[in-house]
């Protein structure tokens, strides 16, 4: 490709300290790589040095990214090397060689190794242990609640002061805050002094009239303003008298907004100005002398606001109680005391078990580069060229380490890349205030103003909306990008707006999803199945064909009522893939789940009881429950003995009450064990099989029971403290995807947040819930920013909530750093879409919402349905009407929910599973049937089938058998994790990082690896797979034989019901019979789950690229199942007589 002039000089800069403000699409990453191979063609640009690959470092935000530049760097070398230049093509062919070792990581994995290679002169073990998130959550709890016992034993001291003032509970959560964002609670408390609360209380009344000042001058950026000025001035001339009375106050509300626009004003002058509409005239307004009734309404609506907007603005920060004030800077005081004997507990604990967690990397290893100059000078020496992506989603602590190096005689050049309009991880620390610093420090500053990646039908729309809305003002005055593709034509854009209720009311909130849902998959149907389908660019070629579902993304602000839109996929007969977001711990078995888990640990919880009681491995209706609660509340009666006059479900409440006592009697063990026995004694897997996505809802608990078994490696765990730990990471930032089924892969529409498809692009994009509000800036836990200072919540004399100046101070900026990036966020969100944009939403959206910004803009939500809005380069059509069913397949018919007869009859068949020895595994049972089960096998863990592959031939010794087992399991890793949808090529050596095997093997499993992603690709197989829509991956099934149930896991099931098992090896006549009988097994499993049973076997050997298919006929299968049967019984004969 064609690099812009703006690119070219991003690439060929010699200046050694370079920001480029690369907007969406523009190709910054195409550009950071070609900025390496430009930096390794010219020895000019590294002074007292050769040009070396290991002389670059580069810094990218996440994992991934860092794996697709070396994926992208090893391609350039590649094409780099020339076939008639012997000397250049070893030159390039090396470096290819060497990309893995190149040194491009996530900051903190250069600051972990910065700290190993240095352990022994910073006093660290070189293999310090790095906590996981589980563990970090259960060492500060602890430590938490230790210190604080210990500290509240002094009577009279700071922490007993807190306790008295704010209680107990809201002290430890804010103590627990203060762990988990202590980089930002140390630049707060160095910044000013909590010695003395006289001293501190001054320097808030500084701080927050500075703040209040700040807040006037940045008035004019806000979005209100602008709007109000706007519409102030789209009425004149509607009125006839300039004295009328409404019109004087429109005029004086848009003089004053006028003025304090053109700038040049004190803050005080504004402050004025904005008092000045606030004094009341006592005159009435005449409607005769306006244009018509709306106007003049319109004209008092928006005084009205103006005013509204100055009584916020012009009233100081802080209480009118003095004594609250006091109070609350004693609080603080005693607060910073507290809070750093407890991080200093938490630190010496840390030490203790040898280990550090995520952010002590970075901060140990800014204070390492800070404190030791010949560290500092050593480090940097080695570094010529630092490169730095996503620098907006950066700290100041993550650019101070960069300056440090930078800084260094003889250090490296400097070049960032990043965008401020793309700075969405508030969240997790980010400042946008970084880049903005760095765009101003920069020698260079280059902007990357043409994308690559919209159709100008779609970015022209874009550029439109964000120019009149002027709601990126927080962070620059946004101007548009250029496009660099040609127009499709038509209307590429649409808005939906829910129609109003029967009354012409706008619809509740649950109206509102369900609609939006029922549209959403209505019209993504009709888009890829309709007569008329959607055309998409084919990518690469220039040319058009119809969309697919693998084409179209839905992106959510939050993750919280996917399941709303799942459901209407599923209705609908649309294919979907849940990414990630909160879907994982809000999946309705995994809350089941931790309902039941939340009752064996406290059976007085209320809240989780009825949770439990409604679940499947209870059953009670809400009638029952109702009953309960009228009998003296659902915990009192159930954990009493007594059943209610009238009660319709006493045998299930029994079994309830059996249920938890029993499983109160084993909760010492460990969470994965006793979760595990939790799911076999409700029969859970069972149901789950019996019920819509079965096999996906199967894959989640037992993907729960899995995060249960690594919770806490080197802390002892409680089932308590497992649970604490996931209400943690359902209310907090963390999220997971669900268990992966067709990970990657398939013909499916894509469900993410928004903040997971950053870095993605799609043909067509869906956004929905653009009428929900974000998060806002008030806190009850504790009230923190970095340029300001610290407030704990107060209460006043009446217990009702109070908050002192700093709080409001905080809260206040808080709110508005949010309200800027969920700006951003929208930006982000629109900026994924390639050929079109859909944006959904309801009439009469609440303000700082999506959706009435949008209308603010457009007035979407008057117009009638297939209205048009239209601009300079762009069309969008308004659609109120969801799109009749398009002809064809929906939801299957066979696809019901169990009653609960056949549900109970279902999970009475099945046994326990592993707590009563009565499963086996299909591996076990082809072993058997072989007789070739021998000792050794018997001895070690039954390796799935899937896993094993073949030998190799050499594979003799256990070393040799260990190597040939993890080989099968890459391989197996490697079509589990294909990604349909890209290029691949950096998931062999992905695989082998997880792997952690020894280096002796890692060369000859790259190259075997990589020789069986090219033979797949090769192999129609690939296309039939990428074609599938319906393609399932890694399927896990119980088959339930005689009373005997069998477990496994299916490699991959097709849309069109062929199973399908990867080999490694060569065919063999030998294992021929085996793998037909394992085929058969599964497609028994699909019969017994799905009502039909597939009419196709297919085993892939991965090494030779050979597809061999696998009889299932009649005979075949009623062969098979009885040989399998008759196996099950000598296999249990043989338990018995062994007890």
């Amino acid at each position: 490709m064609t690099r812009t002039e703006e690119q070219n000089r991003a690439v060929t800069t010699d200046a050694r300290r370079v920001c480029v403000d690369a907007g969406a699409g523009s190709g910054k990453t195409a550009i950071l790589v070609d900025r390496v191979v430009h930096l390794l063609e010219n020895p000019r640009l590294w002074p007292d040095r050769e040009p070396r690959l290991d002389g670059i470092v580069a810094f990218t935000f996440m994992e991934k990214a860092a794996a697709e530049m070396k994926s992208r760097l090893r391609a350039a070398f590649h094409r780099r090397a020339p076939e008639d230049d012997r000397e250049k093509m070893t030159h390039w062919r090396e470096l290819e060689r060497n990309v893995d070792a190149a040194r491009v990581s996530t900051i903190h994995g250069f600051c972990a190794g910065l700290l190993r290679e240095n352990a022994l002169l910073l006093g660290f073990d070189p293999d310090v242990a790095v906590l996981g998130e589980a563990e970090s959550l259960l060492l500060s709890e602890s430590v938490t609640a230790d210190t604080l016992h210990r500290l509240l034993e002094e009577e009279g001291g700071a922490a007993f002061e807190l306790f008295v003032e704010i209680g107990g509970s809201r002290l430890k959560t804010a103590l627990k805050e203060v762990l988990r964002r202590r980089a930002l609670f140390r630049r707060v408390t160095e910044g000013l002094s909590h010695e003395n609360p006289a001293t501190l209380l001054a320097a808030w009344r500084a701080r927050c009239a500075e703040e209040h000042a700040r807040r006037l001058r940045e008035l004019p950026r806000s979005v209100a303003f602008d709007r109000l000025r706007r519409e102030l001035r789209a009425l004149d001339g509607f009125c006839d008298t300039p004295g009328e009375a409404r019109e004087s106050r429109r005029r004086a509300a848009l003089a004053v907004l006028d003025s304090i626009a053109d700038g040049g004003l004190t803050e005080k002058e504004i402050q004025a100005g904005l008092e000045s509409l606030l004094v009341k005239d006592g005159l009435r307004g005449n409607a005769k002398r306006w244009a018509d009734r709306e106007s003049f309404d319109k004209a008092d609506d928006l005084v009205q606001g103006v005013k509204e907007l100055a009584r916020n603005i012009t009233v100081p920060f802080g209480a009118e109680d003095p004594e609250l004030e006091e109070r609350a800077a004693r609080a603080a005081c005693a607060f910073v005391q507290v809070a750093g004997e407890v991080i200093a507990a938490y630190q010496e604990a840390k030490r203790r078990l040898g280990c550090m967690d995520f952010d002590d990397q970075i901060e140990e290893a800014f204070k390492a580069l800070r404190e030791h100059p010949e560290l500092r000078a050593r480090t940097a020496a080695g570094i010529a060229h630092l490169l730095v992506d996503e620098f907006q989603d950066t700290d100041q602590v993550q650019l101070d380490i960069a300056r440090l190096l930078a800084g260094e005689p003889g250090g490296p050049a400097l070049f960032v890349v990043g965008d401020a309009k793309q700075s969405i991880y508030l969240f997790r620390g980010a400042e946008v205030e970084v880049f903005r610093r760095e765009q101003e420090g920069a020698e260079e500053t280059i902007p990357l103003r043409v994308n690559f990646r919209s159709a100008p039908d779609v970015l022209g729309f874009i550029n439109n909306f964000f120019m009149r809305s002027k709601c990126l003002n927080a962070v620059e005055d946004y101007a548009g990008m250029k496009t660099h593709r040609p127009a499709m034509g038509g209307a590429r854009v649409e808005f939906f707006v829910t129609p109003p209720t029967e009354e012409g009311k706008a619809p509740s909130g649950e109206a509102q999803r369900e609609a939006e849902a029922a549209f959403v998959a209505a019209r993504i149907r009709e888009m890829v199945e309709g007569p008329e389908p959607l055309m998409v660019q084919e990518k690469g070629s220039g040319g058009t064909r119809p969309a697919a579902y693998g084409d179209i993304a839905v992106l959510f602000r939050a993750a919280t009522h996917t399941h709303y839109f799942e459901e209407a996929l599923r209705d609908c007969g649309v294919p979907y893939c849940l990414v990630a977001g909160g879907g994982f711990y809000e999946r309705r078995e995994v809350l089941d789940v931790l309902a039941l888990l939340k009752v064996v640990t406290d059976p007085w919880d209320e809240a989780a009881l009825v949770d439990f009681l409604r679940s499947p491995a209870a059953c009670l209706t809400d009638d029952s429950l109702l009953c309960l609660r009228m009998a003296g509340g659902v915990a009192r009666v159930f954990n009493g003995d007594t059943v209610p006059d009238g009660f319709g479900q006493a045998d299930r409440l029994a079994r309830a009450r059996e249920l938890v006592v029993e499983l109160r009697g084993c909760r010492e063990l460990p969470p994965g064990t006793f979760l595990r026995r939790a799911i076999a004694r409700t029969g859970m897997e069972a149901m789950l099989l019996g019920q819509h996505q079965g096999l996906q809802k199967v894959s989640n608990i037992r993907k729960l029971a899995q995060a249960a078994d690594s919770f806490a490696d080197r802390l002892p765990a409680r089932l308590g403290a497992f649970v604490r730990y996931l209400d943690e990471v359902r209310s907090g930032a963390v999220r997971e995807g669900e268990a992966n089924l067709q990970a990657g892969g398939g013909n499916a529409v894509s469900i993410m947040t928004v903040h997971k498809s950053k870095g993605l692009e799609f043909p067509v994009v869906f956004l929905p819930e653009m009428a929900l509000g974000g998060r806002r800036g008030g806190r009850d836990k504790l009230l923190m920013h970095r340029s300001l200072g610290l407030a704990l919540p107060m209460e006043d004399d009446e217990g009702n909530k109070a908050d002192c100046m700093m709080a409001e101070a905080v809260k206040d900026r808080i709110l508005r750093e949010e309200e800027a990036e969920s700006a951003r966020t929208l930006y982000v969100a629109m900026t994924r879409a390639r050929d079109y944009l859909v944006l959904c939403g309801g009439p009469k959206a609440r303000q700082n919402t999506w959706f009435f910004l949008l209308d603010q803009v457009y007035g979407v939500s008057e117009k009638a349905h297939l209205d048009t809005v239209e601009g300079k380069s762009w069309r969008a059509v308004v659609r109120r009407e969801i799109p009749a069913a398009v002809p064809g397949s929906m939801r299957p018919a066979s696809e019901t929910v169990p009653e609960l007869d056949r549900l109970r009859a279902l999970m009475g068949s099945v046994e326990p599973g592993p707590v009563d020895g009565r499963t086996f595994s299909v591996t076990a049972l082809l072993n058997w049937m072989e007789r070739c089960a021998d000792e050794e096998q018997e001895a070690r863990p039954e390796p799935d089938e899937e896993k094993m592959g073949e030998p190799l031939p050499h594979a003799q010794s256990a070393p040799d058998r260990d190597f040939a087992m993890a080989r099968g399991t890459l391989a197996h890793r490697l079509f589990e994790c294909w990604d349909f949808a890209g290029d691949n090529a950096g998931l062999p050596e992905t695989l082998l990082r997880e792997a952690r095997l020894g280096l002796e093997h890692m060369e000859p499993l790259r190259a075997q690896l990589e020789k069986m992603a090219d033979l797949f690709r090769q192999n129609p197989l690939h296309a039939r797979l990428k074609a599938d829509a319906g393609l399932r991956r890694e399927l896990p099934f119980h088959l339930v034989l005689d009373g005997v149930v069998l477990r496994g896991t299916i490699d991959a099931l097709l849309g069109d019901g062929a199973v399908l098992d990867y080999k490694t090896g060569a065919p063999s006549p030998d294992k021929a019979p085996r793998y037909q009988t394992q085929l058969a097994l599964y497609a028994e499993a699909v019969r017994q789950i799905a009502g039909h049973a597939p009419e196709e076997g297919l085993v892939y050997y991965v090494d030779r690229g050979e597809l061999h298919p696998v009889e299932f006929g009649d005979d075949v299968m009623a062969e098979t199942l009885e040989r399998a049967r008759r196996a099950l019984r000598e296999m249990r004969g043989g338990e018995r007589s062994n007890k």
